[in-house]
């Protein structure tokens, strides 16, 4: 699998193009600005599978309505505890995407027995890892080694939890990551990438 990660929006949110050998592609998380990650799927003539969103927070959504405008019936995937972020009155989101709640699929809910592996979507395992909020994920690449953490893991910190999150949930679901092998590779929503084993060596969260 081939990472191309790019730092960009109001919040410089790391969104991310993972491409498979057979062309196809997925990108990971949509925040403003994404005129680049759109120019390199046309450049390598790639075909969007679908579009992963770790959370419903505002900045990891923003780019919604750039994807749609380029890719009309891409699948959005968004946790189904975290549908509400995409409705009227939450944190603004309705007034600068407009509607987006037909264009979304709904990951259904993880039960307790599939972590920590959760259903798989292409070449990830979705794991259920609320705390920062309901229905944040993180998605896991066991063959390649790779985890996209969202706002969950951060290097050297954690996202925040007062932000309709739960802290002991977060503490919760850490707890679940530091299981993964160490030398798994963690591509966050904000800031520089890590490994689990760093973390679990360096993060006091953890």
């Amino acid at each position: 699998m081939r990472i191309t990660g790019l730092t960009t929006g109001a919040v410089s949110v790391n969104c991310y193009l993972a491409d498979t050998e057979d062309g196809w592609a997925y990108v990971i998380d949509a925040p403003d600005h994404l005129e680049s990650l759109l120019d390199t799927i046309r450049e390598r003539g790639l075909r969007i599978r679908a579009l992963l969103l770790t959370h419903g927070h505002f900045d990891h959504i923003m780019g919604l309505s750039e994807i749609r405008r380029e890719y009309p019936s891409l699948p959005i995937y968004l946790h189904s505890d975290d549908e509400y972020f995409l409705k009227d009155g939450c944190e603004g989101n309705m007034a600068i995407l407009g509607p987006v709640n037909p264009f979304a699929k709904i990951l259904a809910e993880l039960p307790d027995d599939t972590i920590p592996y959760g259903n798989t979507i292409g070449p990830f395992r979705v794991l259920h890892t609320p705390g920062h909020t309901p229905g944040s994920v993180c998605l896991y690449s066991e063959s390649d080694g790779i985890l996209f953490s969202g706002d969950t893991l951060f290097q050297g910190s954690i996202g925040r939890s007062d932000l309709g999150g739960s802290y002991s949930e977060l503490m919760n679901s850490l707890s679940m990551l530091s299981s993964l092998p160490e030398d798994v590779r963690v591509l966050p929503g904000h800031g520089g990438y890590t490994t689990i084993g760093r973390e679990k060596r360096e993060n006091p969260y953890l």
